[in-house]
Order: structure tokens, then sequence, then C-alpha cells
């Protein structure tokens, strides 16, 4: 990238993602993530589940996190493979809004609105993780690439965390249909639509290096 030049939408030039941010220091803030935002969208059918006894309300959770905590060998793989700069990550936002159309993600949503009062708490942790994660787990890998590929203040990354938190919620609610969440995904794919096309330079010819970051 030239001397000065700024990547489409303003980050800075050689901006490395995630060189900085490896291993164990990856895994913690993925835990941390996964664990901080994904345990309050499953208060409503954890609370059901355990019937007011903290051993079923610790089971349950034990089995959900352990799935989240699990999603990291897919996560990290994939967070290392792609080349994440501000273009990647507005298709990334894209592809969420697409997935989020999907009959494959609706049907997972669904598995995560009811559980049977009279289940077993740890496999229900488990069955209820692994559709959470199905559904899920492509908006938690671009949000949390977003968060890294801006060096978010500690301010804006809680912000970030709460509103991602907050549409989950409202995705796993049993109210929320089939049309819902296909105008969720039309309007998450078109805000980053919108943004691509605003920041993104339009005159002349796009170079490639506007779309790749150097990782070396």
């Amino acid at each position: 990238m030239s001397p000065g030049a700024t990547d489409p939408i303003g980050s800075p030039p050689g901006a490395e993602y995630p060189r900085r941010v490896q291993g164990v220091g990856w895994l913690t803030t993925w835990a941390l993530m996964a664990v901080v935002m994904m345990i309050p969208t499953a208060i409503r059918p954890a609370a059901r589940l355990a019937q007011g006894q903290w051993r079923r309300w610790l089971a349950f959770l034990l089995g959900y996190c352990c799935i989240w905590l699990a999603t990291a060998l897919v996560a990290y793989p994939v967070d290392r493979l792609v080349p994440w700069n501000g273009a990647v990550l507005l298709v990334g936002w894209v592809a969420v809004g697409v997935y989020v159309m999907l009959p494959f993600a609706a049907r997972h949503l669904r598995a995560c609105r009811f559980l049977a009062s009279d289940a077993r708490p740890l496999p229900a942790g488990l069955r209820y993780g692994t559709s959470c994660a199905i559904a899920c787990l492509p908006l938690m890998i671009v949000a949390m690439a977003t968060v890294h590929q801006f060096r978010m203040s500690v301010g804006l990354v809680s912000i970030c965390m709460v509103a991602v938190t907050s549409y989950i919620i409202w995705a796993k609610h049993p109210r929320v249909t089939r049309t819902h969440l296909r105008a969720s995904g039309i309007a998450i794919a078109a805000a980053a639509a919108l943004m691509f096309t605003v920041l993104t330079p339009t005159a002349g010819t796009h170079h490639a290096d506007h779309f790749t970051v150097n990782r070396s």
C-alpha cells in the first residue's frame, strides 16, 4: 500500500490482524466473548430447565459453555486464514446477513427456543449449545474480527457486545418468525453493502492492496 494510504474504510496502513492476538491471547478473548455474550441468550430456556435448582443451572451452563469454547477449534483457523481488512469485513457482514436468512440457520435458531423442563441438564446444555453455535457462529467470528481490526476502545467493544447479544436474544425469541429473521438478514446485508458503497473509493481503478492485508 502506498505511503499515507488507508484501506477502504480507513484502517491504518499495514494494520495486521490478528498477528498480535495469537494463541493463548486469542483463545482467552474468544472464551470471554463467548461466555459473556452467549450465556445471556440462554437464560430463558435455562431457567425453565433448572426449575429453581442451582445444580441443574450449573450442569446446563457447563454443557452450553463447553460447546461455545469448543467452537474456537473452528473460529481460530478461520480467523487466521482470512486476510481481514475493511473490505473483507464488510463482505463478511453481508455473508452473515445472508446466512441468517437461510432455512438451515433458522432451523437451528428454532431449536434454541424450547427446552423440555424434565430434560437432563448436561446433555440439554450440549444440544442447546450445538444448535446455538451452528446458528450464531458466523456472526460471532465476524464480530470478533471487527473488534480487533478496528482496535476499539473498551467502551466501543462493550457497545458492540451488547448489540450482538441483544440481536441473538431477539432472534431466539419464540415470537420471532422466519419473516422477521429474513428481514433482519436483509437489514444486516444492506447496511454492510451501504457502508461498502459509501466508504470504498469509487474513482479510478481499485488497487488490489485495498482488499488485502500484509500478514507477513
